[in-house]
Order: C-alpha cells, then structure tokens, then sequence
C-alpha cells in the first residue's frame, strides 16, 4: 500500500474566553511543531469564539512569539462546531499542498499537548492512517479526587487503542476531512459526529499513544460537554465517552 505522506500540519483551536488557559495551550503547540520531522511544514490556527475576555490579546503576545506561522480569526458563532469547522476552512485556504499531504490537529484552548503529540499522529499517518484519535488526561492542577475517579472510569485497551473520542486530540488528513463534509455546526458532541463520518470514509486508529492533558474544570463552554461529563464523574462515578 503507497501512503501519500503529510507534507503540512496546522493546529486548529477554538477558544472561547480563555485568557487564562490560551498561552499554555500556544506554547506547548509551539514546541510540538518545533518536533516535526524534517521537510514538514506547520501552522497553528486559533479561532476566537465570542470572547469577551482577554483571550485575544493572549493570542497575540503568545504566537508572536511563535517559530511558527500562526493565524487568528475572530468569529461570534458561539458554537464548538462551527468554530472548528471555521479554523480548518481558513487553514485550508492558506495552504498550497494538495489536501491528501495536509494533516489537520485539533485540540482545545485548555489542553497542554506533549512535544511529540504531532509526531506521534504522523508516525500513525505513514502507517496508513486518515484520521487518529487520541486519549486525554487530566492535568496536574486539577483536584487529586476527581483525577482518581476519572483515571477509573477512563478505559483502555491492552492493545493501546480505545474507544473515547474528543476534539482536544483528533487528527485527520485534509482530503478525508473534506470528504465527509468536515466538522458539522453542533454545539456539543462534534468529535463524535466527526469520528463516525470519518469511520466510513477512511482508515481510523484510537490510540492511546497520542495522548494531551486538559483542565478538570467541571464547568465548561459547551453545553453537556466534557466538563458535564467530569461533573457527573465527581458527582455520581459515571464513565466518559
């Protein structure tokens, strides 16, 4: 089997009031780029999704800062759907490669993603994949309790694949992207949405090799989001999809 080799990567990250959260988020993008293998070009995309906060001033000072080519796009959609679907668009506008050589990497603007969080996506990407997903943890600063219990409830595979999905760790290579008609306009739920579209269209790994932290916050930005299911966790020892 020939594998068409990604030759870009752009980071797309919705933000919606994020001052706090965005500069971690850039910097650690900044260092993952910065691990591409050689040849391999990369961009980050931060969407501004209704902030009323200081998230774009964040923005700014941290991607000028940036090795890296970088682009900010403001927007009042107040929708997580929409603003990817929006941050991959503009990406793919500014792109000169074919789209089967453009790798596209989502993640959130409370995620701290590894060094190698890129690498690791396109090691599965040569190895014939369309679209990975990847598994997350909670970070340091969240509450000790709420880590266990969430550790308990998060299953994975022997084998190193799993069955979550969420946007704060979801790669795909652009044609299967564009394929399958791209993120939809939900305002929560749309990795799965995404994940199940792509699952017909291309070859989708889980692995829990690709793995980034994000907040235990247990209020979040979208309505019955990740941040609910954490809530039900501490509240109840529900599991998370």
């Amino acid at each position: 089997m020939t594998v068409d080799r990604v030759q870009h990567v752009t980071v797309v990250i919705p933000a919606r009031d994020e001052a706090a959260n965005l500069w971690r988020t850039l910097r650690s993008i900044d260092d993952a780029l910065s691990s591409l293998p050689r040849g391999v070009t990369g961009e980050c995309v931060v969407v501004l999704d209704s902030c009323r906060d200081d998230s774009a001033r964040v923005a700014a000072t941290t991607l000028a800062r940036s090795r890296w080519g970088s682009l900010v796009v403001e927007t009042d959609v107040a929708c997580a759907g929409a603003a990817r679907e929006l941050g991959a668009r503009a990406a793919l506008g500014r792109i000169a490669h074919e789209p089967r050589h453009v790798w596209l990497a989502n993640t959130d603007a409370d995620t701290v993603v590894p060094s190698d969080w890129l690498r690791v996506q396109l090691d599965l990407a040569d190895r014939g994949a369309d679209a990975v997903a990847g598994i997350v943890e909670l970070d340091v600063d969240a509450d000790d309790r709420l880590r266990r219990a969430f550790g308990a409830s998060y299953t994975l595979g022997r084998d190193g694949t799993h069955r979550h999905v969420h946007g704060a760790n979801l790669g795909v290579r652009a044609n299967v992207y564009g394929a399958v008609g791209g993120w939809r306009h939900l305002h929560t739920g749309e990795d799965h949405d995404l994940w199940r579209r792509l699952q017909t269209a291309g070859t989708c790994v889980s692995a829990t090799a690709s793995v980034v932290r994000t907040s235990g916050r247990l209020a979040g930005r979208a309505p019955l989001g990740f941040a609910d299911d954490l809530a039900a966790i501490a509240g109840q020892g529900l599991t998370v999809a």
